[in-house]
């Protein structure tokens, strides 16, 4: 089956004024823009690096121009590898002669695509360039269109409580960012049980959970200091720091209650999790 291009899926015939925009990652921590998406904190206000008006000075100091008004850009972001999502798609309409993103209309007619196309294409040793031609680009590469997703772009979907497993960075894209509400609300529904785990050691710990909102209210807590406030996790934190929690460990839901069910039958089960995985013992469960 012939692949379907980019040009071919968005009705370009002459790709003469349009700009590709190839984005990886920005600013002094060089956060990638992807995480920056999938945790809400780029909107279409936010996606002015796709329109960055210029790329240095020449030899006399004078700006080194992106764009120049009538071009066309459209906007990606890498996922990984050689895929990348479409984030945005404007007309220029100013290049200002200083440092900043250029004025530009939104190509209304491409809205439907933000956030759901996913093309495949291979950048190249171009690693400090990510504004092109489109018909330079193509002299020698092709833009394939790989997946149109039926909703935007969202690295993890709920698929029930038996399915609760994911690192340390999901757990805060879920439960922090603003495109993960119906996910953190469904881990707010329940009690339960679950077990940390050290992929490094291999270690787990068990808790529980028991409050107004759930799983979700105590997993807040290792968000904001990573040990829950548990003795043997705190102990390892002195010793490792917290970018050793962030790499290495993982959060599984073993059992979920109704939030009818007491608090003393929580405990009972979560006791009965230690028993069968001996955590207390070979873990760093510690009562």
């Amino acid at each position: 089956m012939k692949e379907l291009s980019l040009l071919e899926l968005l009705h370009i015939n002459d790709t003469t004024g349009y700009k590709l925009v190839l984005n990886l990652h920005g600013g002094e921590d060089k956060k990638r823009f992807i995480d920056q998406w999938t945790m809400g904190s780029l909107s279409e206000s936010d996606v002015g690096f796709s329109y960055w008006a210029h790329f240095g000075k020449s030899k006399n100091g004078k700006f080194r121009d992106n764009f120049k008004v009538g071009d066309k850009c459209l906007g990606f972001i890498q996922m990984q590898g050689e895929q990348y999502l479409f984030i945005t798609a404007g007309e220029i309409i100013s290049v200002p002669n200083a440092e900043g993103p250029c004025e530009y209309s939104r190509l209304q007619e491409y809205d439907a695509l933000i956030g759901r196309l996913i093309i495949r294409t291979h950048k190249g040793n171009t690693y400090s360039r990510y504004v092109f031609s489109l018909t330079n680009y193509l002299k020698g590469r092709e833009i394939i269109v790989q997946e149109i997703l039926p909703g935007e772009y969202q690295p993890v979907q709920f698929k029930g409580y038996e399915n609760v497993h994911f690192s340390f960075p999901v757990l805060l894209q879920i439960l922090c960012g603003k495109k993960f509400e119906e996910y953190r609300n469904s881990l707010a529904r329940i009690n339960g049980i679950y077990c940390l785990t050290d992929t490094y050691t291999g270690k787990l710990y068990i808790g529980s959970a028991y409050g107004n909102d759930g799983i979700a209210q105590r997993w807040d807590c290792y968000i904001e200091n990573q040990t829950g406030g548990n003795k043997s996790l705190k102990d390892l934190y002195e010793e490792k720091g917290e970018e050793y929690f962030k790499k290495y460990f993982t959060f599984t839901l073993l059992e979920w209650l109704d939030k009818k069910v007491p608090a003393n039958k929580v405990i009972e089960r979560e006791n009965y999790w230690k028993e069968a995985l001996d955590t207390r013992t070979h873990g760093y469960n510690n009562n």
